[in-house]
């Protein structure tokens, strides 16, 4: 009688043990492990995108994450390597107003990182304490890539003072 009780347990483990096996590598095929290896498009050397990328590998580093930084123009090289299955990036630094649901549907905003202060140096005699003497000017708006050429003067064309006034050249 003992033998059979110990027999019906060893039995009950066995079929347990399978059981949890299988579920086990069902879990582990439905819900994989996320990557230990991920690729971040940032920016030029210097950038602020630069920046957060470091900071960002630094920490994940400490949760045995490698982050890989991808140097790049800016953010309008970012959003193309997002789109690009092929492009071997998994993530990138965009500043807000790049693109939006309709241009790029597949993609995902994580979160707002910091806010993006929006500088105006001029060279003049004269000071400037608002936007209307910039009616006219051109405008320089960084390196080639780093945004799209009438981003910084759609908010500058936001102004109330400023509407309606010709893109730059």
């Amino acid at each position: 009688m003992l033998g059979i009780e110990i027999r019906r347990l060893l039995t009950g483990l066995i079929a347990f043990a399978l059981v949890m096996a299988v579920v086990s590598l069902l879990l582990v095929y439905f819900f994989p492990a996320p990557p230990s290896t991920v690729t971040l498009a940032t920016a030029f050397k210097g950038a602020s995108f630069d920046y957060y990328g470091r900071r960002y590998r630094d920490r994940l580093a400490s949760d045995r994450v490698n982050l890989e930084l991808r140097e790049t123009a800016g953010a309008v090289e970012n959003l193309k390597l997002l789109q690009d299955p092929q492009s071997g990036v998994d993530a990138a630094f965009i500043a807000g107003g790049i693109s939006n649901g309709k241009r790029a549907p597949v993609l995902l905003s994580l979160e707002i990182i910091y806010n993006n202060a929006f500088w105006v140096f001029y060279s003049s005699s004269q000071p400037i304490e608002h936007l209307p003497p910039l009616k006219g000017k051109r405008i320089a708006v960084g390196p080639v890539g780093s945004e799209p050429p009438d981003r910084p003067l759609k908010e500058f064309w936001a102004w109330p003072e400023l509407r309606n006034q010709p893109q730059h050249s």
